[in-house]
């Protein structure tokens, strides 16, 4: 109770730690004293390193240089290109008692660390590095198949380990002179595309429309947004990230994944099996955060240029009121416009890539030209996007400046 309420203190008033010193000391004696126990008291180490996450926002270096004096943290062992981890106190707790019962506490306070970690500071020191490896091999790629004692925590651990993970793709990029932040880079995106990492992934993106509209619906706060909701967003730009971060031309687990998945249990729900590409799609029905409609669009746009795979086909019986909500969104004058640069962008891509796709949104049809000729030429049906598009353009109905 005291480290807790030692936490609250210094994070709404960070002054306040230059005197109380010796007891922030005292956090790093508690866990060296308590985390080697053969039967440790999970949840007071947990409030310490949630006390050492809110410190991390001032002085990340300098909890991480104490914290792996006291034995808890994991160490690498190897070369960089076969990163490997010893044991350490963390790590038996993690897979002696946390796992045994299905309440990770420690597990969750160790990620929000590490997030508070790298959203304070660019440095990652060793020790930072190899808690992140050993999360992403030993927590990431195997925790959609462990126990949790309620569905809250499994949500709960979901959203945080997706977060750790974005986190970690948008620390490293574009950091080619760093070599530990190119090594982190190179080693997440190898796991989250190559592996089974993408697994997690997928099933997050797969929750459907209808799960989302109903985890609004009941949500007590129509201002908050619900923490699956949350965790579905993120999962949009960890995919995009992932495709724009990919350096082989042969098609990645990942990307067959998104080709030829089909999805019915998802993380969060269970619901009528259907393509991910469906899945995917369904989110345009989504009207209360328009977050949600213009990432979905935004990953069938990439997906429409990258994957070796008939978009229209894996649409089936939804492509044609796909087709009629596109229309519809188009033509709302309430709509944002971010929402139709996102639709217009994927009929685009869809001309070089999707022929069967850009025949359902054009819609169009041959009619002879007149009764004397068999000449035909193309007509715009009225269920086609091009209609709104049209009505856009056309002058008389710009507002004059």
């Amino acid at each position: 109770m005291i480290i807790k309420l030692t936490a609250r203190v210094i994070k709404y008033n960070w002054s306040v730690s230059f005197n109380i010193g010796p007891l922030l000391s005292n956090v790093y004696s508690v866990l060296h004293k308590f985390s080697g126990l053969l039967h440790p008291p999970v949840f007071l180490i947990a409030e310490c390193i949630n006390c050492l996450a809110v410190m991390a926002e001032n002085q990340a270096e300098e909890v991480w240089r104490q914290l792996a004096q006291t034995g808890f943290l994991p160490q690498l062992i190897g070369s960089p290109q076969n990163l490997q981890i010893s044991p350490s106190h963390y790590c038996n707790i993690l897979n002696v008692w946390e796992r045994a019962h299905g309440c990770y506490a420690v597990t969750l306070a160790m990620m929000r660390l590490l997030h508070s970690s790298l959203s304070s500071s660019d440095t990652i020191s060793e020790y930072m590095l190899a808690t992140i490896v050993y999360i992403m091999q030993a927590v990431f790629l195997t925790s959609q198949n462990w126990r949790y004692n309620s569905q809250k925590d499994r949500e709960e651990f979901c959203h945080l380990i997706l977060k750790l993970c974005l986190k970690v793709l948008e620390t490293t990029a574009n950091k080619a002179s760093d070599s530990i932040h190119t090594m982190l880079h190179d080693f997440t995106v190898d796991l989250l595309l190559t592996s089974s990492g993408h697994v997690l992934i997928i099933n997050v993106l797969g929750m459907g429309v209808s799960t989302v509209n109903k985890l609004m619906a009941s949500s007590h706060n129509w201002c908050q947004t619900s923490v699956p909701i949350e965790s579905l967003k993120i999962s949009f730009k960890i995919t995009d990230l992932l495709l724009q971060c990919k350096k082989t031309e042969s098609v990645t687990p990942l990307e067959e994944a998104l080709a030829t998945r089909t999805v019915g249990h998802s993380f969060f729900s269970a619901s009528t099996p259907q393509h991910i590409v469906t899945r995917l799609a369904s989110y345009i029905y989504h009207h209360d955060d328009n977050t949600v409609p213009i990432s979905a669009i935004q990953l069938l746009t990439r997906l429409a240029s990258v994957a070796p795979m008939s978009m229209f086909s894996c649409l089936g019986q939804e492509a044609l009121a796909l087709r009629d909500n596109f229309v519809t969104r188009l033509s709302a004058r309430t709509e944002t416009n971010n929402l139709r640069i996102a639709i217009l962008n994927l009929i685009s891509v869809s001309m070089g890539t999707q022929p069967g796709l850009l025949e359902l949104f054009l819609s169009l049809s041959l009619r002879r030209k007149n009764d004397s000729t068999s000449q035909k030429k193309e007509m715009i049906r009225p269920d086609s996007c091009l209609y709104p598009v049209l009505n856009m353009i056309d002058p008389k109905h710009q507002v004059q400046a």
